[in-house]
């Protein structure tokens, strides 16, 4: 009786470490492709409005079609929203079937992570200037 408990114990044990470890993985996953879409989206430059006036703000559409390119090339989807004339956020959930924690009712792994990156461009001025 005390080895079956033991036995019992351990694979519960083990599968709690599987499951975070499986938790962990995906997050950050979802958590890089996030950023790397916010990033994408965040570095289109309204250039008709920069040239006009000089004042440095995103393309809002050019900005969603960017991180909604990247998503797609990573296989992934997402919601991509402009936050304000610099900003992007990009929101991406990913889910991956865990076989080993079927036994204990978990079939997959859900996790969803959220970027937000801002428009950074070039320096302005040099040194003294």
């Amino acid at each position: 009786m005390f080895v079956v408990l033991l036995s019992v114990g351990a694979l519960m044990i083990t599968s709690l470490v599987y499951f975070q470890g499986l938790k962990l993985r995906v997050g950050r996953e979802a958590g890089n492709v996030a950023e790397e879409a916010a990033r994408a989206g965040a570095g289109q430059l309204n250039r008709a409005q920069f040239y006009q006036t000089g004042v440095k703000s995103i393309d809002p559409e050019a900005a969603v079609r960017q991180a909604r390119v990247y998503l797609a090339r990573a296989g992934q989807r997402g919601t991509v929203t402009p936050v304000s004339a610099r900003r992007v956020r990009v929101t991406v959930t990913i889910s991956r079937s865990a076989p080993m924690l079927s036994l204990i009712g978990v079939e997959t792994v859900t996790v969803t992570r959220t970027a937000t990156a801002d428009l950074v461009t070039g320096v302005d001025s040099g040194e003294g200037q």
